[in-house]
């Protein structure tokens, strides 16, 4: 009796199973799928490249003339003005040196002075020993060789005092001092480099873009700058691209990239040249089929999604483009208006019959 019972439960159940396995067209049933339809829409694409912050006013100070620091003004890390005197040379001989040709100046006008006096005093003795009348002036005494003493010892005069502007280093133009290889008592070669002068207030970063990213950019993109030394992200914009490409003088890729400026809008002293920076470039949208991630499944390196059509699964190849948080982009495989799986499984089967909701 128990085995005739038993029997009878078995047949019951493999009738249930096979009535579902009909129902489902013999494919492999999946019933009450959620779909969804397939909208146009828009996901921002973003290209992501590194670039170091630099600044945009790099200027470096010169010695013009040799000679042993007296005076050094600043530190690195002070804040200069343009025209501000970093640091003093010696200027002990040309002092002493232009004394001296002050001096010989004096000297030839006073020898000119003397010369005229005498002049004019053999004049009115001559005159008087003639009996000539008084009202009869003396002319000058020629001064042409006083004239050209006279000029060739100021030029001298200002040659020193020309030397002596050049004592005095300045900076070229504002901005902070971030090298200084100058101290007192160090003796100097004309042309020495002694200080490095760097305008923190306009930065700039470069970044190099290889042939595909380069075609996608455009100046006036929206950028979004981040980087490990900062604390948060700088918004920013693409300000130029290189008129030509470059290919790499170092390391081993030969790929030719194309340099880009970025210029930041809300920097502040975290952003130091040097540092390394993320850049986010904002490319512009185009619309496309947009779906859910979770319709989306891989498969040996391919994507695929499930259509549904005439309440029948098809198993459709696509090729997935850019992303956000929720959508991701089609760039092929289906369109817009299409009815698709919302949450793919693989345990859904291809041509598989179903019920949707």
């Amino acid at each position: 009796m128990k085995k005739a019972i038993w029997g009878v439960v078995i047949v019951v159940i493999v009738a249930v199973i096979a009535l579902g396995f009909v129902l489902s067209g013999g494919e492999g049933q999946a019933s009450n799928l959620e779909t969804v339809t397939v909208e146009q829409g828009t996901i921002a694409d973003t290209l992501y490249v590194n670039g170091k912050v630099e600044s945009e006013s790099e200027t470096t100070a010169y010695t013009e003339m040799s000679g042993k620091i007296t005076k050094l003004f600043v530190r690195e890390g002070d804040t200069v003005a343009a025209g501000q005197v970093l640091l003093e040379l010696d200027t002990t001989e040309l002092q002493e040196q232009l004394a001296r040709e002050e001096t010989n100046l004096r000297i030839i006008e006073e020898e000119r002075t003397k010369e005229i006096k005498q002049h004019f005093d053999e004049f009115k003795k001559s005159r008087f020993e003639q009996g000539t009348s008084a009202n009869v002036k003396a002319e000058q005494p020629d001064g042409s060789l006083y004239e050209l003493k006279k000029r060739n010892q100021q030029l001298t005069i200002e040659s020193i005092r020309a030397k002596l502007l050049l004592a005095q280093v300045k900076a070229a133009a504002g901005g902070v001092i971030t090298e200084l290889q100058a101290a007192v008592g160090q003796t100097v070669t004309g042309g020495a480099s002694v200080a490095t002068i760097v305008d923190l207030q306009k930065l700039r970063i470069k970044a190099n873009l290889n042939e595909l990213d380069a075609g996608k950019v455009k100046a006036g993109m929206d950028t979004v700058i981040s980087g490990d030394a900062f604390s948060q992200q700088f918004k920013g914009k693409v300000q130029s691209l290189a008129a030509i490409a470059q290919t790499p003088q170092t390391g081993t890729s030969k790929e030719p990239y194309v340099e880009m400026t970025v210029k930041p809008e809300n920097a502040t002293a975290e952003l130091k040249p040097g540092f390394t920076a993320a850049i986010a470039v904002t490319l512009p949208a185009t619309p496309r089929p947009i779906v859910p991630h979770a319709a989306v499944l891989s498969e040996a390196g391919s994507s695929y999604v499930f259509v549904v059509k005439d309440g029948v699964l098809a198993k459709t190849a696509v090729t997935t483009g850019s992303e956000n948080e929720s959508m991701i982009a089609i760039e092929s495989g289906v369109s817009a208006g299409d009815r698709i799986v919302a949450q793919a499984s693989d345990k859904l089967q291809d041509k598989a019959k179903v019920n949707v909701q």
